[in-house]
C-alpha cells in the first residue's frame, strides 16, 4: 500500500530505506522486493502510529532576542503525545536530549541544577514540558533539541539560535563605528 509505505521504484546498492507515512492505527502492508534477476521476496511490515505527531517547539521566555534565546535566559521546550485520533497520551515518559549547543534543560535537583538528558511525563493534555537555559555569555551560535518518546523511540528535533545578548532590550547586534558613509560609483 503506496499510501502508507511509498518507497522507490529503483534502489541501488544492498539497502532500502523506507519511510511511512502517518498511521492513525497499525498498519500491515506487505514490501515485495525484486532483484536484477527477477527473484521476488515478500516482507511483513507493521507501520505503527507516530505518538508524537506535531513538531517539537521551542519558546524563550522574552522577546529581546526574537524567537532565538538569549544567552543567560530560559526558554520552554514542549512536545504533544497523541495516540489514536488524536488522543492524548497521559504519563508517556518523554525523554529530551541537548543535541548540540551552549543549553541545558533545568531540574528540580539542586544537585544538578542544569543537565543534558531529562526524562519527564506528559500531562492530562498530552504535553511535555522542559525549561531550557542557555549559558551566560554564550556567543551566537545554533542550538539543537530532541524529544524521544521512550516507549515507541520515536522522536523530533528542534533547531534553535542562542543569542549573544548581555543586557536584556539590547540588540545583540553592534556596527563599529556608529555611523557609515557609503559611496557609490
Amino acid at each position: 500500500d503506496a499510501t502508507v509505505l511509498p518507497v522507490t521504484q529503483t534502489i541501488a546498492g544492498p539497502s532500502i530505506v523506507v519511510l511511512p507515512n502517518n498511521v492513525a492505527i497499525d498498519t500491515n502492508v506487505t514490501l515485495t522486493v525484486q532483484d536484477a534477476f527477477g527473484a521476488t521476496k515478500p516482507v511483513a511490515v507493521s507501520v505503527k502510529p507516530n505518538t508524537i505527531l506535531n513538531a517539537l517547539t521551542f519558546a524563550p521566555s522574552g522577546g529581546d532576542c526574537g524567537t532565538g534565546l538569549c544567552s543567560g535566559q530560559t526558554g520552554t521546550a514542549t512536545v504533544v503525545a497523541s495516540g489514536a485520533a488524536g488522543v492524548p497520551l497521559v504519563s508517556r515518559a518523554i525523554r529530551y536530549d541537548i543535541v548540540f549547543g551552549p543549553i541545558g534543560i533545568t531540574t528540580t535537583n539542586p544537585a544538578t541544577p542544569v543537565a543534558q538528558t531529562l526524562t519527564v511525563v506528559t500531562d492530562s493534555k498530552g504535553a511535555a514540558t522542559v525549561g531550557i537555559l542557555a549559558v551566560a555569555g554564550a556567543s551566537t551560535q545554533p542550538a539543537q533539541i530532541r524529544a524521544t518518546d521512550v516507549t515507541s523511540g520515536q522522536q523530533q528535533i528542534v533547531n534553535l539560535t542562542v543569542v549573544n545578548s548581555t543586557v536584556a532590550g539590547q540588540s545583540p547586534l553592534a556596527v563599529v563605528p556608529p555611523i557609515a558613509t557609503i559611496t557609490a560609483a
